[in-house]
């Protein structure tokens, strides 16, 4: 069984980089890019590739 670690410097590491994450997302906006000339839909991911 894995131990987690909710202690308060942790927390905040993962609450910290998850505001990171956010920020550098809003940055990029890829939302605002146009999409190609037939298609009308896109579908964006938040899978931390990047």
């Amino acid at each position: 069984m894995a131990t987690r670690d909710f202690s308060d410097g942790r927390l905040r590491a993962r609450w910290a980089a998850g505001l990171a994450d956010g920020r550098r997302r809003l940055r990029r906006a890829p939302w605002k890019a146009p999409l190609a000339e037939g298609i009308g839909v896109r579908v964006l991911t938040l899978d931390g590739a990047d």
